[in-house]
């Protein structure tokens, strides 16, 4: 897969609660057996994080491959979550969110 420059970035609604929370659950899953417990943004409240317009997603033709949430402080902007659809791994979805954010 080629992202180049066919990445979309953009704000979360409420219709894309369930491919975020599916996404997520795919990025963390292989952490579970290791720490012995699914990873705290497995149980995030994604619903109430989109209301708020924490949530900056990745697309590529329509493919949901990365997530970014965010919370905006005095001095700094602070990175939440990120993660990467486990297909789109090494391809720089994550530091394009990141880029992303700084903007």
């Amino acid at each position: 897969m080629d992202i180049g420059t066919g990445l979309v970035f953009a704000a979360a609604s409420a219709d894309d609660v369930p491919g975020i929370v599916a996404l997520v659950r795919a990025a963390y899953s292989p952490y579970i057996q290791r720490i012995g417990r699914e990873p705290g943004p497995m149980s995030a409240d994604y619903p109430a994080l989109v209301a708020a317009g924490r949530v900056l997603l990745a697309h590529l033709d329509d493919r949901l491959l990365g997530v970014l949430v965010t919370e905006s402080r005095p001095d700094h902007l602070l990175v939440e979550n990120i993660a990467v659809s486990p297909e789109a791994r090494g391809l720089g979805v994550g530091a394009r969110l990141l880029e992303r954010a700084e903007q």
